[in-house]
């Protein structure tokens, strides 16, 4: 479901729409006119039987499709735990647009203190903030037993055109060294004109990825999401990431002073972690987001 603000008319575009249904008509129009010149063998209730049974194969790659959508919307949705195999972690949240990490010393854990700060930033700016702790399982084959790790995520920000925002945040301790990281994954909506076009075309695609689906590699429902290209979407992707940013960068910095950790070298970064561009050459990347690309998209922000 896209929020009560979403203002974009989502609707099948006429061509694709067209060309698809056009082909159809003809590809059953063809399969018919051959069965019923060539095969002298049919009579004429096979030949309506043999076209009906092409349509109806068509008709299950269909339903199968609209299925995997469906439970993969569901599990994005309400699952607390995401399983991937070696790659695509974030799959299910978008593309990740901007990440940070920072090691300290301290004989202090700060961990559960930083991820209540967070949240509570966030829920004064947005009340639809609701961080929620998050296991990644790496199913990898390769590995004799599977890897778990925790994180935390929520959805800050949802543009007006089905952008989401989401932050994702992981803490780590190793003896006295604690590290703190946050992604910003982008997200965008249901496209109706992909997801048309994702379907009507599955009896003939379906035999690309039902494979690299069951091996869990791919998610087919990435194929319909789009975010949208406009001028508007960039000046609010700028002031969405400046704002998520700055707000999880002060938390941190704030913290890390009240416990006498030096945050010096953390001062002279403010100036590079803060300049955030939203275009097609820029820093963040996310203009190559708009322009179409579904693929992971991270742009390491910096490492202290």
């Amino acid at each position: 479901m896209q929020g009560q603000n979403f203002n974009l008319k989502n609707r099948v575009h006429i061509i694709p729409f067209l060309l698809i249904t056009i082909s159809y008509l003809v590809i059953t129009t063809f399969i018919y006119m051959f069965l019923y010149d060539e095969c002298w063998s049919c009579s004429d209730s096979g030949v309506v039987i043999y076209t009906l049974g092409f349509l109806f194969a068509c008709g299950i790659c269909m339903i199968i499709t609209i299925s995997i959508i469906r439970t993969e919307r569901m599990r994005s949705q309400g699952d607390t735990a995401q399983t991937f195999k070696r790659f695509g972690m974030f799959n299910r949240f978008g593309s990740r647009i901007w990440s940070f990490e920072h090691d300290f010393t301290c004989d202090k854990p700060l961990s559960l203190t930083f991820l209540q700060n967070v949240d509570r930033a966030f829920k004064g700016i947005t009340k639809d903030v609701d961080f929620k702790a998050l296991d990644f399982n790496d199913r990898d084959r390769k590995l004799i037993n599977h890897e778990s790790r925790h994180f935390c995520a929520s959805e800050i920000f949802r543009t007006s055109r089905g952008t989401r925002y989401s932050l994702v945040l992981r803490t780590e301790a190793i003896g006295k060294v604690q590290s703190f990281s946050w992604w910003v994954v982008a997200g965008g909506y249901e496209s109706n004109t992909k997801k048309f076009v994702t379907v009507s075309l599955s009896p003939l695609t379906i035999w690309f990825w039902i494979i690299p689906k069951l091996r869990g590699r791919t998610i087919v429902r990435n194929s319909i999401l789009e975010i949208y290209n406009s001028d508007f979407e960039r000046i609010d992707a700028t002031a969405r990431l400046r704002i998520i940013q700055r707000t999880t960068f002060k938390e941190l910095v704030s913290l890390l002073e009240e416990n006498g950790v030096d945050i010096s070298y953390l001062k002279q970064q403010s100036a590079q972690i803060m300049n955030i561009t939203v275009a097609g050459n820029g820093r963040a990347s996310f203009g190559n987001i708009i322009q179409g690309q579904s693929n992971s998209v991270d742009s390491r922000m910096g490492s202290a």
